[in-house]
């Protein structure tokens, strides 16, 4: 018979190493294949980019474009293409780890891979001239980055500074998405939509950046798709700030 003066046990007075952690998605170990799929993913995409530098507007812009922004600009396509490939692969080895019956929730890094590397997969087919309908991708675009990580922001558990962090990105991408409009729509110079684009190019990287340190301060284990995704994000807003950088600094 209990004592009514000894407390029972409940499972929310049990320290935290004893509590029924969430359930993570695990992918396989990184290996020599992967790096292989990679490469072969890269000279795919290279080959497949090689339509679009062969187009005339393209062609026009090479014509009139200084040294310095033809390296820029290759650079900025190669690291871009590297990036993303890597972006690919990943997306890949979740699809086939799923369909092989992996179970867990994806971490914050893996919703940020899927999020960006489809944006530049529709990214690639708009400048590609798969069809016209600009908007209709520009859109497509925006419910992916903005869709994506609200999702996740509340699927993925990833602590309370990735869900803050999620659900930061769709704001700043919206309100990048506004001050674009307004500036190219209603005051007619190009020029002052590069400032939305830095801006937004900042800030997406100082969050994600904010909340990877606190992963680091606090030891959290991650896997490398997670990384991954993490270092996806950080790339393209390294080479969006420098592009941005560029025009200011040519056409400002």
């Amino acid at each position: 018979m209990n004592s009514p003066n000894i407390k029972q046990p409940h499972a929310a007075d049990e320290p935290r190493a004893f509590q029924t952690p969430v359930e993570r998605f695990t992918p396989p170990r990184l290996s020599i294949a992967h790096l292989l799929i990679w490469t072969a993913v890269m000279a795919v995409l290279l080959k497949l980019s090689l339509v679009f530098w062969h187009s005339q507007d393209v062609k026009n812009y090479l014509e009139n474009a200084s040294q310095f922004e033809l390296i820029f600009g290759f650079g900025s396509a190669a690291i871009m293409l590297m990036a993303h490939s890597a972006g690919l692969v990943g997306m890949g080895v979740i699809l086939l780890a799923r369909i092989r019956g992996a179970k867990g929730r994806l971490q914050p890094g893996h919703w940020l891979l899927v999020a960006y590397t489809l944006n530049y997969v529709v990214l690639t087919l708009h400048m590609s001239r798969v069809t016209g309908l600009a908007f209709t991708f520009f859109f497509i675009r925006m419910a992916i980055l903005v869709g994506t990580c609200l999702w996740a922001a509340f699927r993925s558990r990833g602590g309370r500074h990735w869900t803050a962090a999620l659900c930061m990105l769709p704001a700043i991408t919206l309100g990048k998405t506004v001050l674009v409009i307004v500036h190219s729509r209603f005051l007619g110079q190009y020029l002052l939509s590069i400032i939305p684009n830095l801006i937004y190019y900042a800030a997406v990287g100082l969050v994600v950046l904010t909340a990877v340190v606190v992963d680091l301060r606090k030891g959290e284990r991650r896997d490398w798709l997670h990384w991954t995704g993490a270092a996806i994000v950080a790339v393209e807003m390294l080479v969006g700030t420098g592009s941005m950088m560029l025009y200011l600094i040519v056409w400002g």
